[in-house]
């Protein structure tokens, strides 16, 4: 993977996050001082499961040919007081019923998305000044 940049400037928490070609505002809520010019950190990377289990459950489901229609997985990042810990609620839906069978299959395979399988581990970070 090629690195993610990110770039904040003076405008209040607005930041441009590129890789390569592609870019993303980030931002925080007026609430919070920002500008409200795209999702929040905690946002992106709820996006990041959601679309990493939608693409993985495509990928699954097209190469098994079930029709299922569109793919949508909502997630939302909550705080468990009691546990002291984020939690991940994670929706999946689809425009057609499943059988008991495939719907079993799919609930395993949305856990085995790259992305489920880094925010379930214990990660560290190495950080350092350039």
């Amino acid at each position: 993977m090629n690195a993610v940049q990110a770039l904040t400037s003076k405008q209040a928490y607005k930041t441009v996050v590129t890789q390569d070609q592609f870019a993303v505002i980030v931002d925080e809520p007026v609430a919070l001082g920002g500008q409200n010019l795209g999702m929040t950190p905690k946002d992106l990377l709820a996006a990041a499961l959601a679309s990493c289990t939608s693409i993985t459950l495509r990928m699954y489901i097209d190469r098994k040919g079930w029709e299922v229609g569109d793919i949508r997985v909502r997630v939302s990042l909550d705080r468990d007081e009691a546990a002291q810990k984020e939690v991940f609620n994670r929706v999946i839906e689809f425009d057609h019923p499943l059988e008991e069978a495939v719907a079993k299959r799919i609930l395993a395979i949305a856990d085995k998305c790259p992305i489920h399988k880094i925010l379930e581990q214990s990660n560290s970070i190495a950080t350092t000044l350039a």
